[in-house]
């Protein structure tokens, strides 16, 4: 066959036969299973990936199978999650999160957008706990905003208190941030962009007040100290922060803290 030729144009010749849904499907599987068989290569990837949302039930089976052989299960099941079809999205989240690979799933969460299935995955890491710390602090300190939230809540849930100081910088990181975009009207209005950003903030400044509160005292001063500055915010915060910041001064707060609780006592969010 043309992958015994070994070059870019058989290559080429092979992923047009299995994109091409006129061509016989039959030959298609072949072409499929003969890119499983090449060394990998970016186009190979991306053409049996899009193969995964085909009609052809047999077809996309057959594409799943060739980029198992080209990537590790875990990122192959990535992958098959944003297929549209039930016959391999299923299966790939039941795998992923019983026996996914922990280093992998915990970089990569950020890129699952279904929100229950980006839990459940996580509930799967801490149930197994297999939670790399050193991942998860990379996560945290890293300067991308997507992924802080997914990492502050499998902290929180597996009781990483060795990564309290990493948590409680991010989640202070990502409240100022909130602050100044919110200040500035960034993520308001048709900037769509801005409102994923603040989105994104949002969600890392409540997931890492409610993780912090889970290290049971491994962040006491700095949790009280951001949970003061959430409430005492002019009620700018968003509802979530300010549902758990109210929950932490429960909690731990001071009798100080009554003057920070009144206004919210009318609060309509709360």
């Amino acid at each position: 066959g043309l992958r015994h030729a070994g070059d870019e144009r058989s290559r080429s010749l092979i992923e047009a036969v299995a994109a091409d849904r006129a061509e016989d499907d039959g030959l298609r599987r072949a072409a499929c299973r003969e890119l499983g068989e090449l060394p990998r290569a970016a186009s190979s990837v991306t053409c049996l990936a899009e193969l995964l949302d085909d009609d052809n039930q047999g077809l996309r089976k057959q594409a799943m199978a060739a980029l198992e052989r080209l990537h590790s299960r875990t990122e192959t099941a990535l992958m098959a999650l944003r297929s549209r079809h039930k016959d391999l999205a299923d299966p790939a989240a039941t795998f992923l999160a019983h026996r996914g690979d922990a280093l992998t799933l915990v970089q990569r969460l950020g890129e699952v957008d279904d929100g229950e299935l980006r839990q459940r995955l996580r509930q799967g890491l801490v149930r197994r706990k297999a939670c790399p710390q050193a991942a998860l602090e990379e996560l945290l300190r890293g300067d991308a905003e997507g992924p802080w939230a997914d990492a502050a809540w499998i902290v929180g849930a597996a009781r990483e208190a060795a990564l309290a100081e990493a948590l409680g910088e991010t989640t202070a990181t990502a409240a100022q941030r909130w602050r100044e975009a919110h200040r500035e009207q960034i993520g308001v209005g048709r900037d769509i962009s801005g409102k994923q950003k603040q989105r994104q903030r949002s969600a890392a400044w409540s997931a890492g007040l409610w993780a912090l509160r889970q290290l049971n005292g491994g962040a006491g001063a700095k949790l009280l100290t951001l949970a003061r500055e959430a409430l005492g915010d002019d009620l700018a915060a968003p509802a979530g922060v300010r549902r758990e910041a109210l929950r932490v001064l429960e909690q731990s707060g001071e009798g100080s803290d009554v003057t920070l609780l009144k206004p919210y006592l009318s609060d309509g969010h709360q």
